[in-house]
């Protein structure tokens, strides 16, 4: 058996990325991954186990790293234990890291691009030549930031008629060229820049810094965060290059093309890039909002926006652990020291907004099952737990009226920590799960009378100037007219309005999925007269009252209260998200569109929340047969 010290594995390891990717950072990034994993366990390596990678993903996650860190030092470790695996020549050594557990669900996240607004705000600031040009070649070329460093002086071809784009010639990921276009009439900046500089070298570094050698990544990023601060734009070579590719999409380029423009290996990659362009989408949206309530729309103009700069005051305070009830404390130890592990694993995959109500949402459900349960026999740990328990349990729920899928939603959480313990060999039999026959639940909308007669109350209200209703006006245009959950809303910042295309964007929603919504003018208008109420620099949150952020139970009751007042009783944020489902769906907009706007995984939970009336069947039968018939 080959005897190394980790210092040697770790060489030797180095050795081996160098040569199977030259040119590229993967060397330093793995390495850099596994000193990590030494400094919080320096066993020699040939003797890790998967416990102590377990427990150093624990760590991980608890210090805060995010899920896409840790899913990055998990794949560096399974690689290096690959790479142990064949030096050792042992084919069935068992890698102690296994991707499904150890790296976790991932949040998908949107690009953040500028938005126009952004756009101008930035090139009022910029006043140097140079800069202006790096900044053309990744804002209307799309360009990386590493592509910018090496960009030489002769790569561009200038066509004398002038309504001919510029050519490009990248050398991009992989040392893999391609050819990218740029307008005339945007690249002025980048032709002064050229007749600007000595060409003595013409295949040398076009962009120097201050002390004329060729500038570095770094230096274009600490460039471009200078004017951001100076304009209060988070700017990034990222975010420049993501709003080329929006451009491009809202401007109907062929997805083929624009991942050859962008040098993208995979379509998938450039379908990311341009989530925040999906032009269909917006425009279904429009469409089926217009023609659900045309007689209700209002088209007015914009309410002027007062460029004020604020210090941010609106801040949410997270706890840094689970703060328990005080009736957890009645728990068996065991019990309780279990479910906070499982709860432990939980805390750092939730965002921070929703930690504290999320942990205790679980134990607020697995409470009445152990209570049932300690009533019964006296079960004092998870794995005294038996097949009989659940079943028993199941059935006397059932008999005393509670609804199947309560009952089931029970079952959901206590297998979780029941999987939970067995992956952690904490439980030394998984007991099965007994199955729940849940019926067909209807979807809970509104009906189009309710619908209109609450927006004609809204619509009545908008001119109103008391904050306080304004305030209820844009909660309930959010609600339905974006089709947001309600903890999204809470979490809505300034900064992800963008007034001047129409559109929210919501940060790590339910899965950790970003996404974008739409918004009709009239709740535009709502939300821009709004936000003069309250602070709105761009970190600001959007929703609070008095510098104190709008929590749950007051919006519930806001909107409860003001529906009340429209003659509309029972209104709730999840009626509000039914129904806007609804309305889209009957009114043209595909089911695909409308999973994308819900921020849904499946198209089954799509149709959950919104049904086709048996009149836009009828309709649609008849526009089908036509076109068949005729």
């Amino acid at each position: 058996m080959i005897t190394r010290s980790n210092e040697n594995w770790l060489l030797a390891f180095k050795n081996f990325l160098t040569r199977k990717y030259p040119k590229r950072t993967t060397a330093v990034h793995y390495i850099s991954d596994l000193k990590q994993f030494l400094a919080h366990d320096d066993r020699p390596l040939i003797k890790v186990s998967r416990q102590e990678i377990d427990e150093f993903i624990d760590n991980q996650r608890a210090l805060g790293k995010s899920a896409a860190t840790i899913k990055r030092r998990a794949a560096s470790l399974k690689s290096f234990f690959s790479f142990m695996a064949d030096e050792l020549n042992e084919v069935k050594r068992v890698n102690p890291v296994d991707m499904k557990r150890h790296a976790g669900k991932q949040a998908k996240q949107l690009p953040r691009d500028l938005n126009n607004d952004e756009v101008e705000q930035l090139w009022a600031v910029v006043t140097s030549v140079r800069d202006k040009a790096m900044i053309v070649l990744m804002l209307y070329g799309g360009l990386r930031v590493e592509e910018v460093v090496t960009v030489t002086q002769d790569a561009f071809t200038i066509p004398e008629q002038i309504e001919e784009p510029v050519r490009v010639r990248v050398c991009g990921k992989g040392r893999k060229e391609r050819i990218v276009y740029i307008p005339q009439s945007n690249f002025e900046p980048v032709s002064a820049y050229l007749t600007s500089i000595r060409k003595e070298h013409p295949k040398g570094n076009l962009f120097k810094n201050h002390r004329g050698q060729p500038i570095r990544p770094n230096g274009i990023q600490w460039v471009l965060r200078k004017y951001g601060k100076q304009c209060d734009v988070a700017v990034t070579p990222h975010r420049l290059r993501h709003t080329c590719a929006r451009w491009l999409a809202e401007g109907h380029m062929p997805l083929l093309s624009l991942s050859r423009f962008l040098g993208h290996s995979d379509v998938h990659t450039t379908q990311r890039y341009i989530d925040n362009a999906d032009v269909g989408v917006r425009d279904q949206y429009q469409t089926a909002m217009t023609q659900a309530a045309d007689h209700i729309m209002t088209t007015e103009p914009p309410f002027p926006v007062e460029s004020e700069e604020l210090e941010p005051t609106v801040e949410q305070q997270f706890a840094d652990s689970f703060e328990p009830p005080e009736w957890m404390a009645e728990w068996p130890p065991a019990i309780r020291e279990a479910t906070n592990k499982w709860l432990d694993t939980r805390w750092a995959q939730w965002k921070p907004s929703r930690r504290q109500s999320n942990a205790l949402r679980h134990v607020r459900i697995l409470h009445p099952f152990w209570r049932w349960q300690w009533q019964q026999r006296p079960i004092d740990r998870w794995d005294a737990l038996q097949l009989s328990d659940v079943e028993a349990f199941i059935s006397a729920e059932l008999e005393r009226g509670m609804k199947a899928v309560t009952v089931k939603t029970t079952l959901d959480r206590v297998y979780a920590v029941l999987h939970f313990l067995a992956d952690r060999e904490l439980l030394t039999t998984l007991i099965p799960r007994p199955d729940i026959k849940l019926p067909d639940s209807l979807p809970k909308h509104l009906q189009p009378q309710e619908l209109l007669q609450l927006e004609t109350y809204v619509g009545q209200q908008s001119d109103n100037t008391n904050d306080a209703v304004l305030l209820n006006v844009s909660l309930y245009y959010v609600l339905a007219h974006g089709g947001l959950r309600i903890s999204e809303l809470l979490d809505l910042r300034v900064r992800d309005i963008d007034f001047s295309n129409g559109r929210l964007r919501i940060n790590a929603g339910k899965a950790n999925k970003d996404r974008i919504v739409y918004l009709t003018q009239t709740a535009t208008n709502a939300l821009q007269r709004y936000k003069q109420t309250v602070p709105n620099t761009p970190n600001d949150l959007l929703f609070s009252i008095q510098g104190q952020p709008l929590v749950y139970s007051t919006a519930y009751k806001r909107l409860r209260a003001f529906s009340r007042s429209a003659g509309v009783p029972d209104v709730s944020p999840l009626r509000l998200r039914h129904t806007y489902a609804t309305t889209l769906l009957n009114n043209g907009m595909t089911i695909t569109a409308l999973r994308k706007l819900m921020g849904h995984e499946n198209l089954n939970t799509t149709l959950i929340y919104a049904r086709l009336a048996d009149t836009t069947v009828r309709h649609q039968y008849q526009q089908a047969m036509e076109n068949v018939t005729n």
